[in-house]
């Protein structure tokens, strides 16, 4: 990972950051930490200090690649998402899945496998109250107060499902939620077209 200053126009840093490809990337809104996501079979995140290029924790729990990454605002938790495979040895279909971590202190708190398939894209809510996942045909939102407190070492609750109307249809890539009010969700598609919608 090159660490590229925009001001000066020079790299400042560059990280070792694991053996794999990567495949995603995240920083936290104070710009302290790096989550680095790998690709590929058992994928790990790796989250990194930026000021002084030391690893702080590695994140085991991705059967495939993970294919995005997003730290929660206060930089508490850390959201990442995996991809569907299909196997080779008996031609079945793994779900990709979500998982929210408690990155410092190297703990699952959350993971829950979508049934129409895996989360292409995470986002946390600016406030930090929700976050949502988006895949092919559906976009949903989990209130993080309820996933904290829910009984269990490992909470499976599944999330609230948005209401595509005529994007149903759509397969969503990209996902990032505002602060207004009501809050609004921006949803991409694999075919380039933005879409609004409210929680």
């Amino acid at each position: 990972v090159v660490l590229y200053n925009l001001d000066t126009r020079m790299q400042e840093k560059l990280i070792i950051a694991c053996k794999s490809l990567i495949s995603a990337l995240a920083f936290s809104k104070d710009g302290n930490y790096l989550a680095v996501g790998e690709s590929g079979e058992k994928s790990s995140v790796i989250v990194w200090n930026i000021s002084n290029g030391t690893r702080v924790c590695k994140l085991v729990g991705h059967q495939f690649g993970v294919k995005s990454l997003c730290f929660s605002p206060e930089g508490n938790y850390l959201l990442s998402s995996d991809i569907d495979q299909q196997t080779t040895t008996n031609n079945t279909k793994q779900q990709g899945r979500l998982i929210l971590w408690d990155w410092k202190a190297g703990r699952m708190k959350f993971t829950n496998t979508p049934v129409n398939g895996g989360p292409k894209c995470v986002a946390f809510a600016p406030d930090g109250s929700f976050f949502g996942a988006a895949g092919n045909r559906w976009i949903s939102t989990w209130t993080l107060e309820d996933v904290l407190s829910s009984s269990g070492d490992v909470c499976d609750v599944q999330g609230e499902s948005a209401e595509l109307g005529q994007h149903v249809d759509k397969d969503f890539v990209a996902l990032e939620i505002s602060d207004n009010t009501p809050t609004a969700m921006y949803a991409l598609t694999s075919e380039g077209v933005l879409c609004m919608m409210n929680r």
